[in-house]
């Protein structure tokens, strides 16, 4: 079970034990499909196709992968900002050319009914052809308290792209605004199971990725990118970590671990001290032989 599994199904043990509940009509089965204006378009046209999520359950999590025709369309972007999905294991991201992968949980009350938006998704057409999409393979996990993974069906999805097709063009949201970065931390005092959970938000252009980096005594080490959730790194008295997002907007944070800061300052102090008295028994023994 992956961590992001373990994620959801801690935010599905807090709302079934607070009721949370989704009045939306359900759907006939769990199944993920697809949704465009675009039908028939022309070499060149940026367009948009959503990914949809539907499920009779109520599901807190996901994991899918996507595959498009990469010879006859470019994935220009991926729109998270209206996604169901809060909370992103990773960053929407291309694993190899025509795959796309959406890997996150919902926040409650989490998600059940039809057209539960994952992603939208802006090709540019590059000659023509079929652009052809459809579920590759996939996961929802229940919020039954186990995270129960349970397959959708696919629906496949087809976009026509001809010189007799219309040139239209989708605006990319213009983001000036950082992404929303909220930090959580459990057993920090552990050294077995130190655990940090990020939430990261952008409901314009989507969150590029999120990295972190930490100090261990007098200097920081280089960013890494990371996944939820993080251990803690050993040693370390701080820790900051930076969210990006689409628009290359980024907002801070840095939380302190104290426990590791008492330690090293007794360290620091009690090497001062040690130092002092080297020095004064150094000073007194050559006073003595000066005498």
């Amino acid at each position: 079970m992956n961590r992001i599994l373990k994620i959801g199904i801690v935010f599905a043990s807090i709302a079934i034990g607070l009721g949370f509940s989704v009045g939306i009509r359900a759907a006939s089965g769990p199944m993920v499909y697809f949704k465009s204006d675009a039908l028939n378009v022309a070499p060149d046209s940026e367009f948009r196709v959503t990914v949809l999520a539907g499920s009779p359950e109520t599901i807190n999590a996901l994991n899918l992968q996507i595959g498009y025709s990469a010879d006859v369309a470019e994935l220009k972007y991926v729109d998270t900002k209206n996604s169901l999905v809060s909370f992103w294991q990773d960053s929407p991201r291309v694993l190899s050319p025509g795959i796309l992968k959406l890997e996150g949980a919902a926040s409650p009350p989490f998600f059940e009914g039809d057209n539960g938006e994952v992603a939208s998704l802006v090709f540019r057409a590059i000659k023509s052809g079929v652009l052809n999409l459809r579920l590759a393979s996939g996961n929802f996990y229940l919020a039954d308290g186990q995270g129960t993974a349970v397959k959708p069906v696919g629906r496949s999805f087809q976009v026509e792209i001809s010189a007799a097709g219309e040139l239209v063009t989708a605006a990319i949201p213009r983001d000036a605004t950082p992404p929303e970065l909220q930090i959580q931390t459990t057993n920090l005092t552990d050294v077995k199971t130190p655990l940090i959970v990020f939430n990261v938000q952008d409901r314009e252009s989507g969150v590029n990725y999120v990295a972190m980096r930490s100090i261990d005594w007098f200097r920081w080490n280089d960013w890494q990118i990371v996944i939820n959730p993080v251990l803690s790194p050993v040693g370390a008295w701080a820790i900051q970590f930076q969210a990006v997002n689409r628009q290359n907007e980024s907002v801070f944070r840095t939380i302190y671990l104290w426990p590791e800061i008492s330690k090293k300052s007794i360290l620091i102090f009690g090497g001062l001290v040690l130092l002092i008295i080297l020095v004064f028994m150094f000073y007194n023994k050559h006073k003595r032989r000066r005498l």
